[in-house]
């Protein structure tokens, strides 16, 4: 500062550390999957959310089936779980909507809910339900099950949520 300046503090920032929105990488530019967790039981929700997370997966949540599908058209995520019973869009109904539009048709989803096996799981195949998996479950074969039909661009580049350390949440 030159002399005529020293009675006025001057701020100055220092450019590295504030965050870089340029170079922020987008949803489809990260390396690890994004899913998005649908279901109106927030305790089931979180609990999912935090076992996908130590697994190394970008997750959100949503309440209902037309709140997921707002969330799908803004951002696609990798892989759908969704719970069937819900209010405002069930399961059902969400997994209709994503298969009616081309530009969702081959999103993977996984269809999940608290019936043992009947007519339902039957249903939800023809829908065309990638996966269907009843509650309880065990959070390893849900893992299990979205490592085998995430995107082909995880499995080429070596992906598998490795970062983990192998251990589960069972109750929060």
């Amino acid at each position: 500062m030159s002399p005529a300046n020293n009675d006025k503090p001057r701020l100055r920032f220092h450019i590295e550390f504030l965050p870089d929105l340029r170079r922020a990488k987008s949803r489809d530019q990260q390396k690890e999957p994004y899913i998005l967790v649908v279901d109106d039981d927030a305790k089931i929700a979180r609990l999912v959310q935090a076992n996908l997370e130590r697994h190394a997966f970008r997750v959100e949540t949503a309440a209902h089936g037309a709140q997921a599908l707002a969330r799908i058209r803004k951002h696609r995520p990798d892989v759908v779980i969704t719970d069937n019973w819900m209010p405002e869009m069930n399961g059902y109904q969400l997994l209709q909507e994503i298969r009616r539009d081309p530009a969702l048709r081959d999103l993977p989803v996984i269809l999940i809910w608290n019936k043992p096996f009947d007519l339902d799981e039957f249903t939800s195949w023809d829908m065309a339900a990638d996966m269907y998996l009843p509650k309880p479950f065990n959070p390893a074969e849900l893992i299990t099950f979205i490592k085998r039909i995430l995107p082909p661009r995880y499995r080429n580049d070596g992906w598998y949520g490795e970062q983990s350390d192998g251990s589960f949440l069972i109750e929060d």
